[in-house]
């Protein structure tokens, strides 16, 4: 049975109104005025979360279902400029699901800089991007383990010469932070959690790589801890070693 004229009509309105509102909220989220720092801001912003979705009702659903076409829609078209504001609003309008935050980021930051035309550099803004949106869903979620693994993997995937050897410049220029020293306090930060074990070997092996870079006294020693760590994370952590260390990028992989 097909929708009536009103009915599309509607879902139509609440889908610009959920555009409008929510655009300016995740993209900042202390809009909700929310007591100063990150949990006090993500609680606020989820407070303002859900009031958009009180406010939509019976066509969240609809609207989530519209904004989602619209969004593929645009990636077919190649009008890939529009997908961040759109992703981030689909996303703020189920704040609390963590892995609408991690598999729009994904979407960003690995598949977007993928189809970029000329160098991996021209991708480099989705990948910041993509960061940006993990930042905003710990806004929303300041407790979850689950978002600082997913913006600990992104920086360290950041860090792969592979990637371009512009982009961690890039993202240090566009949040005021080292890629891999960012990993690190994202690490620390939960340095009881056993499921951050396989990134924190991969932070180590970055490190590595990159003392290895630089050449000098140091380089041997390093070169033969890189070899022996890696070959550790290929063994026990493979899921690891395929998305950050396999010579073929894993975004590249089921092409």
């Amino acid at each position: 049975m097909g929708l009536s004229t009103g009915a599309v009509g509607a879902a139509g309105a609440a889908s610009l109104l959920a555009s409008g509102l929510l655009g300016g909220l995740a993209a900042n989220p202390a809009m909700a005025a929310g007591p100063a720092g990150p949990a006090g801001r993500g609680g606020a912003a989820g407070a303002g979360g859900a009031a958009v979705a009180s406010l939509l009702g019976g066509a969240r659903a609809v609207v989530l279902d519209l904004l989602w076409l619209r969004a593929e829609a645009r990636r077919a078209e190649g009008r890939t400029l529009e997908l961040p504001a759109l992703l981030r609003t689909i996303a703020a309008l189920s704040p609390r699901i963590e892995r609408v935050w991690e598999f729009h980021a994904d979407i960003l930051a690995l598949n977007l800089p993928l189809a970029a035309a000329g160098s991996p550099d021209q991708g480099a803004p989705f990948v910041v991007e993509g960061l940006r949106l993990l930042e905003e869903g710990l806004l929303w979620n300041p407790r979850s383990e689950r978002l600082r693994r997913a913006l600990a993997q992104h920086l360290l995937a950041a860090c792969r010469t592979v990637r371009g050897p512009l982009l961690p410049a890039r993202i240090a220029e566009a949040f005021g932070r080292e890629p891999l020293a960012w990993a690190e306090a994202l690490l620390r930060e939960a340095a009881s959690d056993p499921d951050h074990e396989p990134l924190t070997d991969a932070w180590r092996a970055v490190a590595l790589r990159r003392i290895v870079e630089r050449g000098g006294e140091e380089a041997a020693r390093a070169r033969d801890a890189l070899e022996s760590l890696i070959g550790h994370i290929r063994e026990a952590h493979p899921r690891t070693y395929d998305a950050l260390f396999s010579e073929q990028p894993a975004e590249d992989r089921g092409r």
